[in-house]
């Protein structure tokens, strides 16, 4: 019975906007966007929702030739109001008026003028919203050229060669951490403003309790704690939501801790021999994939994604213990030379950066089937990467930043990082504006995403 109230207030909704928008050929989009322009606050919200409705029933409704009119009277509008709203409810319902306009393509092709206003907005809301991932997708894929309106720009540097190498990036709100070989942990402003270099990179606070080399930082999706692994055999647990950052927490684990992950009660992370180490926090400890010795780690979802030294994948379900293979090793005498360097895991997709006698490869592979979906060969070899909605980011050897199309996999620019120097790690902030990067000359740099 409550299905079919349901199904029957569905098609009186669309019978009313079908009535609504026809009359007079639209004119009511005109009369909603002069109520937008009103200094009534009461008067302005109640033609803000009522347009969004009415723009969200087109969608539902047979082509009338009254898309265009909508266009022409509420995209530009709702294009400003998405941008300047604070509040994340108008924004949100802004949101959703502009995704009317992608389902046909003229609608596409006039949105897709405004794509540099909006995007940022979009990747903010990408995580919790479908609306807003497919919008992106669409964006991505509607243009060939659409690489070339984005805009990399370096922000500031910093020389820190005095704590060694850079070893370890990871960012959380306005917050930058990096971790240096000689244990120290540096805390640095991350806003991406207009204010000057100081305003992007300033450092707030440094940190001194590892002894030696800070090899992983990482923030979980909770956000509330950052964990440190270090070469002195411990991982710190630090609270960093409330004025200075201090450490609440100190697990000896008894391995140096290389590439280390968080997830729910238990820490993965990369030990000095082979196979992987799970430590829970009240002190079990296993080791998984004894046979591989491991060089990279990703965790999604509760699986466990290992590249390997003889150039091997695995996915370890760590519910069940089940492994299964992604990429099969080489048994080559030379299988030193073959290896995985790096390995991410986004949005369905696995990706990584294999390193041979014959060259580096960059393979992606579907999660769920293990299919290998694209390879290609890049001509650097990789030591870290970072993928966000747009690119993929190489960091490589040989001291370059390659960005690549993360659709297309076309290559947009190489950024000369140093002429002395490794990119050893990098990392995005949440909305993508802002890339950090740490050098094997002890340099942290920021580049801007516009």
């Amino acid at each position: 019975m409550i299905r079919l109230f349901e199904k029957a207030a569905q098609e009186w909704e669309k019978k009313m906007a079908f009535v609504l928008v026809n009359h007079e050929a639209g004119l009511i989009f005109e009369a909603l966007a002069e109520g937008l322009k009103s200094r009534h606050a009461e008067i302005c919200m109640e033609c803000f929702v009522s347009a969004t409705w009415l723009l969200d029933m087109l969608t539902h409704l047979p082509e009338m030739g009254i898309q265009e009119m909508a266009r022409i009277c509420l995209l530009k509008r709702f294009v400003s109001i998405f941008k300047s709203a604070k509040d994340t409810e108008d924004k949100t319902i802004a949101m959703l008026a502009l995704s009317s306009f992608i389902h046909d393509p003229d609608g596409i092709r006039d949105i897709t003028i405004y794509k540099k206003d909006i995007s940022k907005g979009l990747r903010e809301f990408k995580k919790s919203s479908t609306v807003a991932f497919e919008m992106l997708k669409v964006f991505s894929e509607g243009s060939e050229s659409s690489i070339e309106l984005w805009n990399h720009k370096e922000l500031a540097q910093e020389d820190c060669s005095i704590n060694g190498v850079v070893l370890s990036i990871t960012c959380h709100k306005d917050k930058i951490f990096s971790g240096h070989s000689d244990g120290t942990i540096k805390i640095w402003t991350g806003k991406n403003t207009s204010k000057g270099k100081g305003s992007v990179l300033r450092l707030t606070q440094e940190i001194r309790e590892h002894t030696k080399a800070v090899t992983s930082l990482t923030v979980p999706p909770s956000g509330n704690t950052l964990y440190s692994g270090s070469h002195d055999k411990t991982i710190r647990v630090w609270s960093i939501n409330k004025g200075d950052v201090y450490c609440e927490e100190v697990y000896d684990v008894k391995e140096h801790v290389n590439n280390l992950l968080v997830a729910n009660n238990i820490a993965c992370f990369i030990p000095q021999g082979a196979g992987i180490k799970i430590n829970s926090w009240n002190g079990e400890s296993k080791l998984l994939n004894p046979s591989k010795v491991v060089k990279c780690l990703a965790l999604v979802n509760g699986r466990l994604y290992s590249g390997c030294l003889d150039n091997s994948i695995q996915d370890i379900d760590l519910s069940s213990g089940t492994l299964t293979s992604v990429q099969s090793g080489s048994r080559k005498l030379l299988a030193k030379g073959n290896r995985v360097n790096v390995l991410q895991v986004h949005d369905g997709l696995i990706y990584a950066a294999c390193s041979s006698i014959e060259g580096t490869a960059f393979k992606i592979w579907d999660a769920s089937t293990y299919d290998l979906v694209q390879s290609i060969s890049l001509t650097s070899e990789v030591r870290t990467m970072a993928i966000s909605s747009e690119f993929i980011y190489f960091g490589c050897k040989t001291g370059t930043l390659e960005v690549w199309c993360r659709n297309k996999l076309v290559k947009k620019e190489a950024l000369q990082i140093g002429s002395n120097s490794k990119v050893l790690c990098m990392a995005l902030d949440d909305n993508e504006d802002l890339l950090v990067i740490g050098t094997s000359d002890g340099k942290v740099q920021v580049w801007g995403v516009s």
